[in-house]
């Protein structure tokens, strides 16, 4: 189908998927947002990932924002030879090729995000965002919280610009308050803040967890992609997906665009990282038909983010090894979930009942457009805080200690209040991964996570 050429029947197609969510109506597009920053805040990368996600989330709803941050020459580990808010610009109008970005001096605006601690009171509603290591900072103007760090860790600032965007949507709704006053979220622990001192784990010097098959190339895979290449992740990538990029998918992922309307999603995700630390083999073919090693041999996890096709079931009758996903959800919330074999629960028990309708769908549910055609109704930043669960978790991968938080997580983001919930969950009496444990060490003794598994040997 050709390129909208005018901006109704383009917002028509690529906010279907938002309008139609539960308790979202049409007024959000009407609001401006204006971002600032602290001078200090471009000058390190943490600071420039926080700009630059704040910025690829907003242009996925909002129609015009006015950026009134310094630009400066991006950091190198973004391999691209530009400037900071012209990258951000570019990004933008691919994701919206109508809307209206602007680089210009702080003018008035229905909503303010403000990066940093020093906020001007430019709108009537200001989000105050901050990141320190792994740790991300969220309040309003006047509040106490995070201050603002000056190191190179891009994960507290990640999650900042995420969770940050998710409030200034609700804001944009009218809707209240989302976080307490000086919200601390700890990325590490992937919980809110509620010790007295900062994580002390830094960055581990290598970020190589091997080779990965990951299945989908949707909003949340390529969202996981995007912060993994963020955060400096090096792995060989099998990407597994036939579907094709479509103006529907531009709202909740921070790959898709204009440039790669009408192309396979995963020749678009690939071409994205080129250069990275993750080297994507792009596989064009739905799982089924793809020509792939029908034993799982040569992978050391596997990274489920499709639903098709009955994908769960089969990958965990091939006896997969370490397992990393999540999903969005009907009522504004994420599901984060983890399978050590032989320790952790399975596909299979996750997902019980695989043949109705999957207790962790993804999205809201099928809703008919375009003739036959069916598209799944999201939010914008629930995807992006999918993505970067799973890219977190696998940066954890490579620290001591893993895993370092429980199986099983769900974030919502509807009530007027964030407390996620957390549960370790093990396997099902009479699941079919309690009889994997012998062929498991067969087949996968020399994958490089299998040593998580040593208590399945006994």
């Amino acid at each position: 189908m050709p390129f909208p050429a005018d901006a109704e029947t383009f917002y028509h197609r690529r906010d279907h998927r938002t309008n139609t969510y539960g308790l979202v109506d049409v007024r959000y597009a009407e609001r401006s947002v204006l971002i600032t920053a602290d001078t200090r805040v471009p000058t390190s990368f943490a600071g420039q990932v926080m700009f630059v996600v704040t910025c690829n989330l907003l242009a996925r709803w909002c129609r015009q924002v006015i950026i009134a941050v310094p630009d400066v020459v991006l950091h190198e580990r973004f391999r691209i030879r530009d400037t900071l808010v012209g990258t951000a610009l570019s990004t933008m109008r691919d994701a919206d090729p109508f809307g209206e970005f602007q680089h210009q001096t702080a003018l008035g605006a229905d909503l303010h995000i403000h990066l940093g601690e020093e906020c001007p009171q430019l709108a009537a509603r200001s989000t105050v965002v901050t990141c320190a290591g792994w740790l991300a900072g969220v309040r309003r103007r006047g509040e106490s919280g995070l201050p603002m760090g000056d190191g190179d860790n891009p994960i507290g600032a990640a999650h900042a610009a995420v969770l940050a965007g998710a409030q200034v949507f609700r804001d944009a709704l009218e809707r209240s308050e989302l976080y307490p006053p000086g919200f601390i979220f700890d990325a590490l622990a992937g919980a809110p803040w509620i010790d007295d001192t900062p994580p002390e784990a830094s960055l581990p010097s290598d970020l190589s967890i091997g080779r990965a098959l990951m299945t989908g190339a949707g909003s949340v895979a390529s969202s996981a992609l995007f912060f993994g290449d963020l955060f400096g992740l090096r792995a060989l990538v099998d990407l597994v997906d036939a579907d094709w990029t479509k103006i529907e998918n531009f709202a909740r992922s921070p790959v898709f665009g204009r440039t790669g309307y009408g192309h396979h999603k995963v020749e678009v995700v690939a071409k994205h990282l080129v250069g990275s630390g993750l080297t994507v083999r792009p596989i064009t073919a739905w799982w089924h038909d793809a020509e792939l090693s029908p034993t799982l041999e040569g992978y050391d996890l596997v990274l489920p983010l499709a639903n098709e096709h009955g994908i769960r079931w089969e990958l965990q009758n091939r006896v997969p090894p370490l397992m990393v996903h999540a999903s969005t959800g009907r009522n504004w919330n994420v599901n984060f979930a983890r399978h050590i074999p032989g320790r952790d629960d399975c596909l299979v028990d996750r997902f019980e009942g695989l043949h109705d309708k999957p207790v962790l769908a993804c999205a809201e549910g099928n809703l008919a457009v375009e003739g036959s055609i069916a598209i799944d109704a999201a939010l914008p930043f629930l995807s992006f805080f999918a993505g970067l669960l799973v890219a977190t978790d696998l940066v954890r991968l490579a620290l001591p200690d893993y895993p370092r938080t429980p199986n099983f997580a769900h974030y919502s983001f509807r009530a007027n209040r964030f407390v996620p919930q957390f549960d370790a969950r093990g396997p099902r009496t009479g699941c079919i991964c309690q009889d994997q444990g012998d062929l498991f060490w067969r087949l996968r003794a020399n994958t490089r996570h299998a040593w998580l598994s040593a208590s399945a040997r006994h």
